[in-house]
């Protein structure tokens, strides 16, 4: 739905009063420019000069990743949806009747599974985006130099991906009751953050070293 949208509907909807698309969308949408970006710069390296030099294995390896990263943006994009609805679902879930006690429990049930969804799907998000820096990494390596700049706003736009998705898993887990669950996703975000972190420095120090030449 939404990645069929132009760019200033998309805009246009998440400025407006809607409930999706949200922050969710928003850092699957990153992460989606962050994957193209460096598909990019991979497809302005094949069969130029650069290129043509490289011996079969190393082609093969710009090829692969190459289409890895178009793989990778369009299930960013495909994220974008099903983050929104995860939220809908969830919305809709509040809407349960409460009235006996038999009801009750069903929606409490109901309510933890959709807040289990709307945190699983920003969480996915984050881990793709995170899965991505190699190949951004691999675009420093093997990519055209003459857009390498790219390959330095591709990691920071995967980097951004990664934080806001991990803001909106928090915001669910919140209201998640198992707290040895909390404790794991808690365990895994600050992992993603703080390594992402790390791919981020060693991709921009790559780009600044070449562009400072």
């Amino acid at each position: 739905m939404y990645k069929d949208y132009s760019i200033n509907k998309f805009i246009e909807e998440l400025s407006s009063d809607l409930p999706a698309p949200g922050g969710g969308g928003a850092a699957a949408l990153a992460g989606a420019i962050g994957a193209a970006l460096g598909a990019m710069v991979f497809s302005l390296t094949v069969n130029k000069k650069i290129y043509q030099s490289y011996d079969e294995a190393t082609k093969k390896i710009v090829d692969d990743n190459l289409q890895k990263l178009i793989n990778a943006k369009n299930e960013f994009l495909d994220m974008i949806d099903k983050d929104a609805q995860a939220f809908t679902s969830l919305m809709d879930t509040f809407k349960l009747p409460k009235t006996t006690e038999e009801e009750q429990k069903l929606r409490k049930a109901k309510l933890q599974e959709g807040y289990e969804a709307s945190m699983e799907a920003p969480l996915n998000v984050a881990k793709k985006a995170y899965e991505i820096f190699d190949y951004i990494l691999s675009t420093c390596e093997y990519g055209n130099k003459g857009v390498i700049s790219d390959a330095g706003v591709a990691a920071i736009m995967l980097q951004a991906a990664i934080e806001a998705s991990v803001l909106n898993v928090r915001v669910n887990l919140a209201y998640i009751e198992n707290e040895n669950h909390i404790f794991d996703i808690n365990t895994i975000c600050d992992d993603l953050i703080r390594e992402g972190l790390e791919k981020r420095t060693e991709i921009l120090a790559k780009v600044y070293g070449e562009i400072e030449k």
